[in-house]
């Protein structure tokens, strides 16, 4: 039969934050017999005794984590204050760009010439009428 709750060996050193070698000096000492590789399987007996040893190791990647959580967030913070400084600039440039463009605007309304001015009209069909009456004569 199986053994009950069997894992890899590389799961557990991730786990505790700790080197093969270590993991297997420290179990030779115990009086523990494994194969220095990674794939090794270890019994649930084993596991406890590298988590009675080893669990320091583990709160200490925990905290490391957790410190290091805390600066991303601090550090995204600030990257969004710079967003929103930057964005704040680009927005006030862009009012003033527009105010200028709307001064200029102005400026060539008043630069408008005026069409020809009319004084006097001409009436054109005043002079068709005179002219068929002449030839009736």
């Amino acid at each position: 039969m199986a053994e009950a709750k069997q894992m890899r060996l590389n799961k557990v050193l991730r786990e505790f934050n700790i080197s093969l070698d270590r993991a297997v000096e420290f179990l030779s000492a115990q009086g523990y017999d494994i194969d220095a590789r990674p794939t090794t399987k270890i019994s649930d007996e084993v596991y406890k005794v590298l988590f009675e040893k080893f669990q320091t190791d583990k709160s200490k990647k925990v905290a490391s984590k957790e410190v290091s959580e805390e600066r991303k967030k601090e550090k995204e913070e600030l990257r969004l204050a710079r967003e929103k400084e930057q964005q704040e600039k680009l927005r006030k440039l862009e009012e003033a760009r527009k105010k200028k463009e709307e001064e200029e605007r102005i400026v060539k309304a008043k630069n408008k010439l005026e069409g020809p001015k009319q004084v006097g009209k001409i009436d054109l069909d005043k002079n068709k009428k005179q002219a068929p009456a002449k030839k009736e004569e």
